[in-house]
C-alpha cells in the first residue's frame, strides 16, 4: 500500500509506540467477531450463560445529538438529555433547523413522535423476528429463555397509552399492562421457577396532562427548544411482577416512587436489575427526586423484598446508597443518579451526572455500591482524564464492569463547544484496573485484524464468560484508519481466553495492554476556529455525519495540545 508523507509519519509514530511497549504480546488480548453490520444497529444485551444476544436499531439516530450512548436512549431514561443541548450554538442550531429531515436531528426525532412513528426496535439473534417494529426486547436472562421489553400501542396516544410492558417466556408473550407508558426491564428466576420481573408502569396519581406534553401534541417545527428540560418522556412508576414458569401473572407489587405529583414536572422511575442475597431480594433502579426544581430528575434507588408463597412481603425502599449525595436543592454536585446493574456478589454499579461543570463538561461518573459493606466508591473518578465521563453499563459475576467513556484523545470543551468522542472501557473491580478496550485489540506488531482496523466506541453488556457485546467503527485500510475515513458501524463480540484467573481476580496481563495510537482527534480549525466554536467546514461535516454515519473529526492533530 502506497502511503503519503503524513500517513507514513503516522505509521512511523505508531511503530515506535508499539515497539516501546513493555514486552507486548504477539496476539491481541481480545478477539473480535462481527455479528452484524448496520449504520443504526447497536449491540445491546447478551445472555450471561449462552450465546444469545439482543441488538437495537434506531430509526432516528437521536443519540448522537444528545451525547448519550445508543443503547441507553429511552423516553423513560432522561439522564443524558435533561440538560438539553449544551454545545456550541452552531452545533445545536444545526439540529433544530426545519429543513433538516435527515436522521440524526432533534427535529426529525420529535416529528416522528408527533407522527407516532416507532423510533427504535430490537432484534434477537435467534427466534421470532416478526413484527419487529411493534416491540422492544430490553433484557435477556442467563439462559435466554426469558426476555423482557415492551410492545408499542398501534393506536398510541396519551388517552390510549403508548407502550405496554411485556415478558416473553420460551417465546410465549405475556402483556403486563394495557395503559399509559410501561416497560419490563429485567427478570430473575427463583429456585422454584417463579419469574420475577422488574420495570415501570403508568400507575401513578399523575395524569398525562402537563407542559411537557407540548413536545408531542402541540409540536411546532421551529419552536420547541425551551421544553427540552421536561421532555421528551412520560410519567411512570417502578413495579415488580411475579409470573409462573408458563407466564401466568401471580402477583404485582407497586414500589415507592418519590414523585412530586406535579403534572408540569416529568417524573420517571424503573427497576433495572433484580438479585438475591441470602434470603432477601434486591431491586436496583431509580426513582424521581421530590426535591429537584423545575427539571425533576432521577435518584438512585433500591428496594428490598421477600417473595414467599406467591406473595411479596417486607417491601422497603432505600433512597440512595450510603456515601452518595442526594440530587436536589442542597446538592452542589449531582443532577441525576441511577443504578445500571448488579451482581450476586453484592456489587451494584450506577452513575451520577454532575450538575456543575467539571473541566468544561457536565460529566457522568460511575460508582460502585457494596451492599454487604454499605459503602459507595467512585471507582474510576477522572478516568481516562480529569473531568471525563465514564458511564457504567453492566457488571458480570467476576466483578468486571463495562461501559463508555470519553476517549482519551478527545478532551475538547463540551459546554459551548463540541461533543467528545466516546470509547468502550473495561474496569476490573477486583484489582482497580481501568482499560480502554481499544488498548486490548492490538498486538505488538499491529492493530490490523484480518486486513481491517477497528475503534470500539460503544458497549452493551458483558456475560459471565467475559464475552462483551459492543460496537466499533471498522476501517478497511490502514490509511482510512489513520485518517478516520470511511468507517462502517459493526456490532461485535469481544472474547478472550487470556484473563489471569489467579485468586479469581480475572486480571489482564500487562503484556496485552498495547496503547491504541492514532493522531489526536479534533474538530476542523483550518479557518481559524476554536475548539469551542465550529466553523462552516465543521458544521457541514456535522450535517453530512448524520446522514452517512461518519464521525466528525479533524484529519490533523490538534495544534498546541
Amino acid at each position: 500500500m502506497k502511503l503519503n508523507c503524513r500517513t507514513a509519519a503516522l505509521a512511523a509514530a505508531l511503530a515506535s509506540a508499539l515497539s516501546s511497549a513493555a514486552v507486548a504480546a504477539d496476539d491481541p488480548f481480545f478477539q473480535i467477531t462481527e455479528i452484524s453490520t448496520g449504520t443504526r444497529e447497536y449491540g445491546y444485551k447478551i445472555a450471561h450463560g449462552t450465546d444469545d444476544y439482543l441488538t437495537v436499531k434506531h430509526k432516528y439516530d437521536w443519540w448522537s445529538y444528545f451525547d448519550s450512548i445508543p443503547t441507553e436512549i429511552d423516553l423513560s431514561d432522561r439522564f443524558s438529555y435533561t440538560l438539553g443541548c449544551v454545545y456550541d450554538s452552531k452545533v445545536c442550531d444545526g439540529y433544530y433547523v426545519e429543513e433538516n429531515e435527515n436522521d440524526g436531528y432533534a427535529h426529525s426525532f420529535f416529528k416522528a413522535l408527533v407522527d407516532n412513528t416507532p423510533y427504535t426496535y430490537s432484534l434477537l439473534n435467534s427466534g421470532d423476528r416478526s413484527d419487529n417494529l411493534t416491540f422492544f426486547r430490553r433484557s435477556i436472562n442467563s439462559d435466554g429463555s426469558v426476555i423482557t421489553g415492551w410492545v408499542d400501542n398501534s393506536d398510541r396516544s396519551f388517552e390510549n397509552g403508548v407502550r405496554f410492558p411485556v415478558v416473553w417466556i420460551n417465546g410465549t408473550q405475556t402483556v403486563l399492562g394495557n395503559s399509559g407508558h410501561g416497560q419490563a426491564s429485567t427478570s430473575f428466576t427463583t429456585d422454584d421457577g417463579t419469574i420475577l420481573v422488574g420495570g415501570a408502569t403508568p400507575e401513578s396519581i399523575i395524569t398525562d396532562q402537563g407542559n411537557y406534553r407540548y413536545c408531542y401534541e402541540y409540536y411546532q417545527e421551529n419552536n420547541f427548544r425551551e421544553d427540552l428540560l421536561n421532555c421528551p418522556g412520560y410519567h411512570n412508576s417502578p413495579v415488580l411482577w411475579a409470573l409462573s414458569g408458563t407466564g401466568e401473572l401471580q402477583a404485582t407489587q407497586f414500589l415507592t416512587h418519590y414523585s412530586k405529583a406535579d403534572n408540569d414536572e416529568l417524573s420517571t422511575a424503573d427497576v433495572r436489575r433484580i438479585i438475591k442475597l441470602d434470603d432477601t431480594y434486591y431491586a436496583f433502579g431509580y426513582s424521581a427526586s421530590d426535591e429537584i426544581g423545575a427539571d425533576s430528575t432521577n435518584i438512585a434507588t433500591y428496594w428490598t423484598f421477600k417473595y414467599v408463597d406467591g406473595a411479596f412481603s417486607e417491601v422497603s425502599d432505600h433512597l440512595l446508597p450510603s456515601g452518595l449525595d442526594r440530587p436536589g436543592e442542597d446538592d452542589e454536585y449531582f443532577g441525576s443518579t441511577w443504578f445500571a446493574d448488579a451482581n450476586s456478589n453484592g456489587l451494584a454499579i450506577g452513575n451520577a451526572r454532575y450538575n456543575k461543570m467539571n473541566r468544561n463538561s457536565y460529566p457522568i461518573e460511575m460508582f460502585v455500591y457494596d451492599i454487604k459493606e454499605n459503602t459507595t466508591s467512585f471507582a474510576v473518578k477522572n478516568k481516562p482524564f480529569f473531568g471525563a465521563t465514564n458511564r457504567a453499563v453492566a457488571i458480570n459475576e467476576h466483578n468486571l464492569v463495562v461501559g463508555v467513556s470519553d476517549y482519551v484523545n478527545s478532551q475538547e470543551t463540551v459546554v459551548y463547544g463540541n461533543p467528545r468522542e466516546k470509547a468502550g472501557f473495561l474496569y476490573n473491580h477486583n484489582t482497580g484496573s481501568f482499560y480502554d478496550l481499544n488498548d486490548l485489540i492490538c498486538s505488538s506488531d499491529s492493530c490490523e485484524i484480518d486486513g481491517k482496523y477497528y475503534f470500539i466506541y460503544n458497549v452493551g453488556d458483558i456475560s459471565d464468560n467475559n464475552t462483551i457485546i459492543a460496537n466499533a467503527y471498522r476501517y478497511d485500510s490502514y490509511e482510512d484508519w489513520t485518517e478516520y475515513s470511511h468507517p462502517t458501524n459493526v456490532t461485535i463480540t469481544l472474547t478472550s481466553d487470556k484473563f489471569d484467573v489467579t485468586d479469581d481476580k480475572y486480571d489482564i496481563p500487562e503484556d496485552y495492554v498495547v496503547k491504541y495510537t492514532r493522531p489526536r482527534i479534533s474538530y476542523d480549525e483550518k479557518e481559524g476556529g476554536h475548539s469551542g466554536s465550529m466553523n462552516g467546514t465543521a458544521l457541514l461535516l456535522l450535517i453530512l455525519m448524520a446522514a452517512t454515519g461518519r464521525r466528525l473529526i479533524s484529519r490533523s492533530a490538534r495544534r498546541g495540545s
